[in-house]
């Protein structure tokens, strides 16, 4: 049946229960999590990677990979993965080249990340009208990798896409947004020398760590990279009594989630 088909080709597509653990268990937890799913997909892996289903769960992985900076491992699967995506092509492809971008950024090759989001720029089946949700990540994974070759003001102008892309499904800005727009406010303000604008930036990263606290108390991954760029705030201007502080958070928290051997502690 057609319509039974095409919604599990949906879901297959949207499959992401893995990607969305937190994995903050501690470190030998959290490996011993990523195994179990390792082995979950091996076990369900019956008729390969043609199978919707199977492909699903295998980018699910991915994103887990990533959350635990299993980046080699994440490369090897979309590599496999690769020409089965390309068979199917469309919103696959999206996700595929989003998956791929977004590990070249953790690793560091920010310009071959760059221009895979460019080809989903140019490429996209969608408007940002029909799909503000997928443009809002599309157009803050593009400002993070112009900031990261140190090109502050073309970041700009993707992260004011990207609020107003959020502001439109989300009716206003989260936790996420103010980080994101604090941490560029600071960093122009203070190439600048804009000394104001800098206090502005780190203000709403202030803003951005009370939002978080409240509206996902229980991710502390995220609460402590949050502390950590507010410590580095502070620290440029020799505000070292603050910094301190939330650099101490930010150990504290990421030692009791992902353990001393996490990338994050680099």
């Amino acid at each position: 049946d057609r319509v039974v088909e095409a919604f599990r080709e949906k879901a297959a597509l949207l499959k992401r229960d893995w990607t969305d653990e937190m994995f903050q268990e501690g470190e030998e937890l959290n490996e011993e999590r990523v195994a179990e799913l390792e082995a979950t997909l091996a076990r369900t892996l019956v008729g390969g990677l043609e199978r919707g289903a199977n492909l699903g769960s295998a980018l699910d992985l991915v994103g887990a990979y990533m959350k635990n900076y299993k980046l080699d491992k994440a490369d090897m699967v979309l590599l496999r993965c690769a020409p089965y995506i390309s068979t199917r092509g469309g919103v696959w492809m999206v996700k595929w080249l989003n998956h791929v971008s977004t590990v070249r950024m953790k690793q560091s090759r920010h310009m071959e990340a760059l221009e895979m989001l460019y080809d989903l720029e140019m490429y996209s089946p969608y408007s940002a009208e029909e799909a503000p949700e997928f443009f809002e990540t599309l157009n803050r994974n593009l400002a993070w990798a112009l900031k990261a070759l140190g090109r502050i003001d073309e970041a700009l102008v993707y992260f004011e896409r990207m609020a107003k892309s959020s502001t439109t499904h989300k009716g206003g800005l989260d936790w996420f947004d103010y980080w994101d727009i604090g941490k560029l406010a600071a960093a122009r303000g203070y190439r600048d020398r804009d000394m104001p604008a800098f206090y502005r930036g780190r203000s709403t990263i202030v803003e951005a760590l009370r939002m978080h606290e409240e509206a996902e108390p229980e991710d502390l991954v995220m609460r402590a990279k949050v502390c950590d760029s507010l410590a580095e705030c502070y620290m440029v201007v020799n505000e070292f009594d603050d910094a301190e502080r939330h650099y101490s958070s930010a150990y504290s928290l990421m030692l009791q989630t992902v353990g001393l051997r996490s990338p994050l502690f680099g």
